[in-house]
């Protein structure tokens, strides 16, 4: 047997501590002296959870690569025809499909060319209807030849395959149909009935294994050569309804049920010769959707039903897995210590870190329904400092913990002064707004500030006028803004600003604008996906994430910016609106206050991939 030098080329390292990890010490075998250990750096695979559907449901259709899914259709009680995009961080509402239908299937491959096939109606009856995605909207395409549900598909937009499923006379059918992009064309029929398999592959080299109806041994995999079905290994657990993808030579299922009905946690893995146990999920469920990539490097699935009959939940949840040498920390908020006080309106500090913020005034629920209460978080816990000078609720502060200013607030009378902070006390500056405003959106720095988006209370209005501050006076802008609302939330600089939904008083809503600012001009962007004012940020103009809120009650919500358009986030763990955000970073804030008077605070963390070493056994 040859040595680990003669393969490699060296001996074996021996080492106080593990290395920094990197791509280039994949392969290579060391010994911990400290430990006692011999490690490596191998691939492993492994599924971590990921931001939530922006509707939860079963039974729908998803196909694409990992970082670009079309979710469609499916259910969660009487049927549904709303579409959502993966951008492999969260997810966004793309066009509706023209039909509502679940227990759909799809195939593609591709977020940009989807084919959505067959299913169920809300009324029960079996569908053969086909539509076609391209990344913008669907469109109606020929009908399959047979009707069913639970389809098996696989392949691409021009050369797919569907093969099996259930209707009215069967349980399952062996029933196969080609697609070239137009037409449907009758194939070879499965060698026996399948439904809600495993599948993947391409029209000339697709698989099916496992799946319904039962009885509890069905194990079947067959592959497709594009004309004949030939028998391979058998799956190493019968399930039904999983997540699945990949090709002849690797493939994954995921999760799913079996007989009887035992919702699975595991998943099961194809090398191209046998079928294996792979990694755990995190939640069993069935009817989920599905994406992967043809290297077997990634694979997700998104939704399904935990349990059946109609009380039961059917979740939004998304779960990745990946087969690399990281291990993969999905994005999350966590608790942290409380506020010594707890506050509805704190101001938020626009650029503030989540190592390093400062949370002046706010409703702590006494009878003034405002405070002069400052404290700093230094990302472990939080310190009083010294008051402000004016008890103000609803104000916003930008700067840095060390030096900003607060603007605005609750009561009016209080609304015009400005208060500067320089680390250890505040002052009173000589600069007063042109107006009572609170509950403003804000940006910038201590010396170079930006206040829009304000409830202006005297006039019972939310005008669209914009104030700059130069460091020692308060002036008009010349430009105004798109949409006039309060409650909004800013991010930026004062030539780079970005002012995130809010609530429009006249007629009373909530807002989902978005508007971002040059330094001249304000822009409509692309809308929240949910409306809601009195929600926290942390980022930049081009890069943020926005969170809580009142939609109108406390939201859990949290929602990411790239620059062009919003995406679903891991969820805070506590509802509220009023509250106090902080952070330069999308993968970086702070949630603090709100809510009935909160001192819990939260910290959000995007995801993380770190190289992860293993320990080498004898068996």
């Amino acid at each position: 047997m040859a040595t680990y030098e003669e393969i490699y080329g060296k001996r074996v390292d021996v080492l106080d501590d593990d290395p920094t990890l990197t791509s280039a010490n994949e392969g290579q075998v060391w010994y911990n002296s400290t430990t006692g250990t011999l490690k490596t750096l191998i691939s492993f695979g492994a599924f971590f959870s990921s931001s939530n559907m922006g509707t939860a449901r079963y039974g729908h259709g998803a196909t694409g690569e990992v970082s670009s899914i079309i979710a469609n259709g499916g259910t969660t009680g009487s049927g549904t025809n709303v579409s959502e995009e993966f951008n492999g961080s969260g997810w966004a509402s793309s066009n509706n499909m023209n039909t509502t239908r679940f227990y759909i299937s799809d195939f593609g491959n591709s977020q940009t060319a989807a084919v959505a096939v067959n299913g169920r109606s809300p009324g029960e009856t079996f569908m053969n209807d086909v539509e076609e995605y391209n990344g913008t909207s669907w469109t109606t395409a020929t009908d399959t030849p047979y009707n069913s549900n639970n389809t098996n598909t696989f392949g691409v937009l021009t050369a797919g395959v569907s093969a099996g499923g259930n209707n009215t006379s069967a349980p399952a059918t062996t029933t196969v149909a080609e697609y070239d992009g137009t037409n449907w064309t009758a194939a070879t029929a499965l060698p026996t009935s399948m439904r809600e398999s495993i599948t993947g592959g391409t029209q000339t080299a697709g698989f099916v294994a496992s799946g319904g109806p039962g009885p509890s041994d069905n194990v079947n995999h067959f592959q497709y050569d594009g004309t004949n079905w030939t028998v391979a290994g058998n799956v190493n657990t019968q399930r039904q309804s999983a997540a699945s993808g990949g090709t002849q030579t690797y493939a994954i299922g995921a999760s799913g049920y079996d007989n009887p009905l035992q919702y699975l946690t595991s998943s099961a893995i194809w090398d191209g010769s046998t079928w294996a146990a792979g990694a755990t999920v995190a939640v069993g469920r069935y009817a989920s959707g599905k994406g992967s990539t043809s290297t077997g490097t990634g694979d997700i699935f998104c939704g399904g039903q935990t349990k059946s009959g109609p009380s039961y939940p059917n979740p939004a949840g998304t779960e990745e897995y990946a087969f690399s040498f990281n291990t993969t920390t999905a994005a999350a908020w966590a608790a942290s210590n409380n506020m010594n006080t707890g506050s509805y309106n704190p101001s938020p500090l626009v650029g503030g870190t989540q190592t390093a913020v400062l949370a002046a005034g706010g409703d702590t629920g006494g009878p003034a329904y405002a405070t002069t209460k400052s404290e700093l978080y230094d990302g472990t816990s939080w310190t009083a400092k010294p008051t402000l000078n004016t008890a103000r609720s609803a104000g916003t502060s930008t700067g840095t913990s060390t030096a900003c200013i607060v603007f605005g607030a609750y009561p009016p009378s209080n609304a015009p002064a400005t208060e500067s902070w320089n680390g250890s006390s505040w002052t009173t500056t000589p600069a007063t707004l042109g107006a009572p405003i609170e509950r403003s959106g804000g940006a910038g720095t201590q010396t170079a500030a930006l206040a829009f988006a304000y409830y202006n209370r005297p006039g019972n209005s939310n005008p669209t006028t914009v104030y700059t501050y130069n460091g020692s006076s308060w002036t008009t802008s010349p430009a105004s803004m798109n949409s006039g609302r309060y409650a909004t939330s800013g991010l930026g600089t004062q030539t780079a600003a970005l002012a995130i939904g809010g609530v429009v008083v006249t007629p009373p809503a909530q807002s989902a604008a978005v508007e971002q600012w040059n330094g001249s001009s304000w822009t409509s962007k692309t809308s929240l996906i949910s409306a809601r004012g009195y929600g926290g940020a942390s980022g930049t103009s081009t890069s943020a994430i926005f969170f809580g809120g009142n939609p109108p009650s406390p939201s859990t919500a949290t929602e990411g910016w790239d620059g062009t358009s919003w995406s679903t986030r891991p969820s805070l763990g506590t509802a509220r609106g009023g509250v106090g955000g902080s952070g330069t970073s999308a993968d970086a804030g702070v949630a603090y206050g709100g809510g009935s008077y909160l001192a819990n605070t939260e910290e959000f963390t995007g995801a993380t991939e770190t190289a992860t070493a293993k320990t080498l056994t004898t068996g």
